[in-house]
């Protein structure tokens, strides 16, 4: 039982330290304004890449079997990485989609109260 959470546990830091790599390249790339929002990205991306990469894995393990027959440490790091540079991306959108909504929809109320 042990080795078993052991292992969970070392997929999961890797899975999550993949998708937070992938999130410092984009940081590196695009940097953010402050470090609580550097933080709250990568822990994003960390997350991003915990929960969609093994989704990730499969759907191209199945799209390209002879490519990933045997799915690998070496072969599912890159998609997490990937995986957590799109979750960067994503909750990235969602945050300027936040903001804008939150801007221009006081201002488009407050015409509408004139």
């Amino acid at each position: 039982m042990e080795h078993a959470a052991g292992s969970l546990l070392t997929k999961g830091a890797v899975a999550g330290g993949a998708g937070v790599m992938g999130a410092l390249v984009i940081a590196a790339v695009a940097p953010p304004k402050t470090r609580r929002e550097l933080f709250l990205h990568a822990a994003s991306a960390g997350v991003g890449s915990l929960t969609f990469g093994p989704l990730a894995v499969h759907i191209l393990a199945t799209l390209f079997p002879s490519m990933l027959s045997p799915v690998t440490i070496e072969v599912a790091v890159p998609i997490y990485f990937v995986v957590g540079s799109l979750s960067w991306g994503a909750f990235s959108a969602l945050a300027q989609l936040r903001n804008i909504i939150a801007t221009r929809g006081a201002e488009y109320i407050a015409k509408k109260a004139e």
